[in-house]
């Protein structure tokens, strides 16, 4: 049985075909065996010939989510971190930061709002630059070896100690 399946390229197809048995050959099914890791496979164009209906162009990876959904997981997590709370008995209405925040950062209420809008916007774009948030990368991105995702989680953890070790000498 070893011998079957030393070729690599023969293994690729016989997987192939058993995917495309099992799911079938419809648009977005796999139409080949895929190649090596990390490259990309050209596409076969056969110029003279016209499409007919079988041949489908190929199909773009899902989009960004519906604003509706993005707005219903929104109003979710709101929903569930208030009912936890008033369920719990601790919830507490509060404007600031608390006093740790007060002490290290500021007690302005609009250099703190600003502080923190400015705050999300980097943490946005990071994720935007990073290609993924933290979570994303280390946990999907460093299971696949996706040395990408190594180099950012390596980046994030590493920032993290030194930011624990900074605050941990201001405080």
């Amino acid at each position: 049985m070893d011998e079957e399946f030393t070729d690599d390229r023969a293994l690729a197809e016989a997987l192939a075909a058993a995917t495309a048995e099992h799911f079938g050959t419809g648009p977005g099914a796999p139409v080949g065996p895929p190649g090596a890791y990390g490259t990309s496979q050209p596409l076969e164009a056969d110029t003279d010939a016209e499409p007919t209906e079988t041949e489908d162009t190929p199909v773009a990876g899902p989009g960004p989510a519906p604003l509706v959904t993005q707005a219903a997981l929104l109003v979710s997590i709101f929903l569930g971190g208030l009912i936890a709370a008033l369920t719990s008995g601790r919830f507490h209405l509060r404007f600031d930061m608390g006093p740790g925040f007060r002490n290290l950062v500021t007690a302005d209420p609009i250099t703190m709002l600003v502080l923190l809008f400015v705050g999300g916007v980097l943490v946005g774009f990071g994720t935007r630059l990073a290609g993924g948030c933290s979570s994303g990368h280390g946990l999907n991105g460093c299971g696949r070896l996706r040395p990408v995702s190594l180099v950012a989680t390596a980046v994030f953890f590493g920032t993290a100690v030194a930011v624990s070790f900074l605050l941990w000498k201001v405080i």
